[in-house]
């Protein structure tokens, strides 16, 4: 929306929460409709894979022809490879 991916990856308000369960009576949501087909994967994480593991390694990761238990265990395994060896604000690529 609001902002490129490029001045997101950038922004000082990057972790800033808007939105919270719990903390009002009520909850806006986004709600998206997309078409998913047989062999479809859909990728649901936190901002601690996608703030340490580029997006073209994490389609890279998926795309192998693996377990989805592996393909789990090699985000885990690639996200904490990452943090432990780059700075929390590791820039990520456009994209």
């Amino acid at each position: 929306g609001l902002i490129t991916p490029e001045e997101a990856a950038a922004s000082g308000n990057r972790n800033l929460v808007t939105r919270a369960l719990g903390v009002e009576d009520t909850v806006l949501l986004d709600v998206r409709e997309v078409d998913v087909l047989c062999d479809d994967q859909l990728l649901l994480c936190s901002d601690g894979l996608n703030d340490m593991v580029r997006d073209e390694e994490i389609a890279e990761i998926l795309a192998a022809d693996v377990t989805l238990d592996a393909k789990c265990q090699r985000l885990v395994a690639t996200t904490y490879r990452w943090s432990s060896s780059k700075p929390m604000n590791r820039p990520k690529s456009p994209g």
